[in-house]
């Protein structure tokens, strides 16, 4: 799959041209073999030869099933619905380099930004009329807006250009040469490395607990952190009501006899469900995130440097940091209820 990414980069971005000129190269990085550069040339198709070594990714994968190294036919179909992905995603780039922007679009715009600045130089100068009568007098300015909008057009065409040929040796441009290299390194090292030295299984710090909390660092820990909810799961809508009436909705009601509306009909309590929310709303209330981070970071002060523990005349600090402790619990308690 590297070979075949390879392949479709050296022969539409420069920087990959470069460092590979001739398949040849491709032997010396340990990308091809000689065996198989020959079947690449009995190839006389260009395009073909690009995914040839992904049909040899298929038939390594068949293989591998028949010789039982891949257990069951499910794990092939997903293995080869990730291959597919992967030669998608390069014949897409390869598409890209196909259909490229015209170069008349580019040069038009182009030529209209600087030729509609040269005008700008001419028609926004101070002109003296025959009629003035003061002539020896200067109106000097500076044009403000001429020179924000040659800053903003100006900063928009460079950006232009560069977009034009993302695939090319510039420092802004993207490391192809890169995304080989991890690729081949990140995949080497996976199937070579990772299988040979697994770490033991043994039981995690959440291990039977009731309540899993992540931990941040002190600093972190002062960003707010938004739950992945929907904007209208805090809304209550049953607030001031009792009982909730559910029906037929009305296309459906001229059908129906009374036996079948009176069955249909259903009445759901909704006591419990606003007992609840409330309760949630008066944790939120009682317990103020700010308020507690400030202790826990006295806390992480005072358990940091013993001697501010034992200071002298502070019977807060005496405890041992037990007192700040008791403090947070109580916060949190106090929101319970």
């Amino acid at each position: 799959m590297v070979l075949n990414q390879a392949l479709v980069l050296r022969d539409i971005s420069m920087q990959v041209r470069e460092r590979f000129p001739t398949l040849e190269t491709l032997i010396a990085a340990g990308l091809l073999t000689k065996s198989e550069l020959n079947k690449l040339r009995k190839i006389d198709d260009v395009y073909s030869q690009y995914w040839t070594p992904i049909q040899w990714v298929h038939a390594n994968l068949y293989k591998a099933l028949e010789e039982g190294k891949i257990k069951s036919d499910k794990i092939l179909d997903t293995m080869m619905k990730e291959v597919q992905k992967f030669r998608d995603g390069i014949s897409s780039l390869l598409r890209y380099d196909w259909v490229p922007i015209p170069l008349v679009y580019a040069q038009v715009i182009f030529l209209a930004v600087r030729l509609y600045f040269i005008i700008c130089l001419v028609s926004r100068q101070f002109i003296v009329p025959e009629h003035t009568k003061h002539k020896d007098r200067v109106d000097l300015w500076i044009p403000y807006t001429t020179i924000l909008q040659f800053i903003v057009y100006m900063g928009w065409m460079e950006v232009a250009e560069a977009l034009m040929n993302p695939l090319g040796d510039d420092d802004d441009d993207l490391e192809c040469n890169y995304v080989i290299d991890k690729n081949l390194i990140t995949g080497l090292t996976l199937v070579e490395q990772s299988q040979k030295d697994l770490p033991d299984l043994v039981k995690d710090d959440f291990w039977d607990s009731k309540f899993i909390v992540p931990l941040y660092g002190l600093n972190a820990a002062d960003r707010s952190v938004h739950p992945l909810q929907g904007s209208a799961s805090l809304v209550n809508l049953v607030k001031n009501m009792q009982t909730i009436t559910m029906i037929p909705n009305r296309a459906q009601l001229p059908d129906l006899s009374e036996e079948e509306l009176q069955a249909l009909t259903k009445f759901v309590e909704v006591e419990d469900h606003n007992l609840h929310e409330g309760a949630k709303n008066v944790h939120k209330r009682h317990v103020d995130p700010d308020n507690a981070l400030k202790r826990m970071k006295i806390l992480s002060s005072c358990m940091n440097n013993p001697q501010t523990l034992s200071a002298p005349g502070s019977k807060r600090a005496s405890m041992n940091g037990d007192y700040l402790k008791i403090s947070l619990n109580n916060d949190i308690e106090n929101g319970k209820r």
